[in-house]
């Protein structure tokens, strides 16, 4: 960053997907019971904890989120199936069950929730830090 610049830096929260994560631990709970699906990175760099992190490089430490969840709409199991799927990397040797059997079982229970709703919703939990 050049002096005088700006940084943005963009990150989840604890809420993020919270539905869809449910349904994950669901079905990973089927071989794994009680297993949580924590996020890859940890809680390295969060919503709840960027401000502090980048105030220590940074004089001034702006966050943008949004007043409410942003909603993320599911018309296409096919959608979710695809994000589970390209979790299996991070997941995958913390639980009993193959992952493809995960990613078939949430797109079973998506696409159950679209035929009866017409979409699957579930909430973003986004924020940017603006630091200068």
């Amino acid at each position: 960053l050049v002096p005088g610049g700006t940084c943005v830096a963009v990150t989840n929260g604890a809420q993020h997907l919270r539905s869809l994560r449910e349904l994950i631990e669901r079905a990973v709970g089927v071989g794994t019971p009680g297993w949580r699906m924590r996020t890859p990175t940890g809680s390295a760099f969060t919503v709840e904890n960027g401000a502090a992190q980048l105030g220590v490089a940074f004089d001034e430490v702006s966050c943008l989120r949004p007043s409410q969840a942003s909603p993320v709409v599911i018309e296409d199991a096919t959608v979710a199936a695809d994000y589970v799927s390209s979790l299996a990397s991070h997941y995958q040797a913390q639980v009993a069950r193959p992952w493809r059997e995960v990613a078939s079982d949430v797109r079973e229970h998506v696409q159950a929730v679209i035929d009866t709703d017409g979409s699957f919703r579930t909430a973003g939990d986004v924020a940017a830090f603006v630091c200068r």
